[in-house]
């Protein structure tokens, strides 16, 4: 069953669904792949061997009595932990937490249950989600990058994109408040999806960063991050900021044409100093786009300067605040690097904080009508402003 480890999810789904495999197979599979890769990737905190098996077994006894099946059935799937997940750790990568076992699924976990894959187990993060360049914390140490392990993962979706770059599962659920989705699935090799704030539910009062918190799937292709996060999106009344509006239909989308889009093409923002060896790899990509049809628009200036003292602003004060007590009484037992931000974040003035909270929401409306198609990049606003 080798295999197994090459195919997408759609292609498991379909061998299952059709009983050329079964799930308990399938899901042996998978965790002999786990066993064997594990010393060398460190992509796992927790490893849920048991319940994993005994979820495979339902879902071949629901396909047996030819009950009916979700999208995700007899599939495997692995959470990171910052994702709760019922009966399991949840460590947040933290020596503070490492012995926290939470009692119920976060609403993307739900939704995954329902549909019907199983949860192999909770993959590793940077402390708290805070470094996004690495992919180690002081509890679990370094995860290793699948292609090569003298190289870094990118941070903090560590071991979900390692694990899946490695073919363990086909695809994973990570977490993006500044990153954490897009950098490790780039470094990778992977795709992986920050949909927009609201689309997938997060509980605020379980996030240290309720404002910035996205929940998203990271894959080997597109139309299974494209099935999984159909799967997870919707409206849920626990997070008022969930979108209420029908979830569109990102697998249909898949198979539509490109040709005749218009994609903005910026080497650098406006402020960035990317490499040689970047550009010329983004400016393939962008020829591709251009083949397909697709009008390209090089715009050199989106942003008048750097925001990422913005962003770190209120994602290092959310975090600070909840761990303010493991700051002052046991910071030893911490990450130095996240000490170091976080002790920054908590020391802001409150005028310099909301200061920079309302500058985030100017820069927001600032540039929805250039993203919404309502000013071509490049043309002045009414002030005069041009971005």
């Amino acid at each position: 069953m080798s295999e197994i480890a090459y195919l997408t999810a759609h292609e498991l789904g379909a061998r299952l669904r059709d009983k050329e495999i079964s799930a308990v197979e399938v899901m042996e599979a998978t965790l002999s792949r786990l066993d064997r890769l594990e010393p060398a990737l460190n992509a796992f905190v927790t490893v849920m061997a048991d319940e994993a098996m005994e979820a495979a077994r339902k879902a071949d006894q629901a396909l047996q009595k030819g009950e009916p099946v979700g999208p995700l059935h007899g599939i495997p799937i692995s959470v990171k932990d910052l994702i709760h997940v019922a009966g399991a750790r949840t460590t947040f990568g933290s020596l503070t937490h490492k012995g926290n076992v939470v009692s119920i699924d976060a609403p993307s976990v739900e939704r995954v249950r329902k549909a019907g894959a199983c949860i192999i187990g909770k993959t590793t993060t940077t402390e708290f989600g805070c470094k996004a360049g690495g992919g180690n914390s002081p509890l679990t140490g370094i995860t290793r990058n699948a292609w090569n392990p003298a190289k870094t993962t990118g941070g903090s979706s560590a071991g979900a994109a390692t694990s899946v770059a490695a073919g363990i599962t086909p695809f994973a659920l990570g977490t993006d408040g500044g990153g954490s989705i897009r950098i490790p699935s780039s470094l990778c090799g992977l795709f992986g999806i920050k949909a927009q704030f609201g689309r997938v539910p997060v509980v605020s009062r379980r996030s240290a960063t309720p404002t910035l918190a996205h929940v998203g799937p990271l894959a080997r292709s597109v139309r299974d991050a494209a099935l999984l996060l159909q799967v997870i999106s919707g409206f849920d009344a626990r997070d008022p900021a969930s979108v209420s509006e029908p979830v569109p239909d990102y697998l249909a989308a898949c198979e539509l044409p490109v040709k005749g889009m218009r994609i903005a093409w910026s080497p650098t923002l406006g402020y960035a100093k990317p490499t040689r060896e970047v550009l010329e790899i983004t400016e393939r990509a962008v020829k591709i786009f251009e083949t397909l049809g697709c009008k390209v628009d090089l715009v050199e200036r989106v942003f008048e300067r750097d925001p990422v003292d913005l962003w770190m602003a209120e994602f290092y004060a959310g975090v600070g605040t909840r761990l303010k007590e493991p700051l002052a009484k046991t910071p030893e037992l911490l990450d130095p690097a996240v000490v170091n931000v976080l002790k920054s974040a908590l020391d802001q003035k409150l005028d310099d904080y909301y200061g920079k909270v309302f500058a985030r929401y100017e820069l927001r409306e600032k540039n929805a009508p250039v993203f919404h198609g309502i000013r071509p990049f490049g043309e002045p606003d009414a002030s005069g402003r041009r971005f």
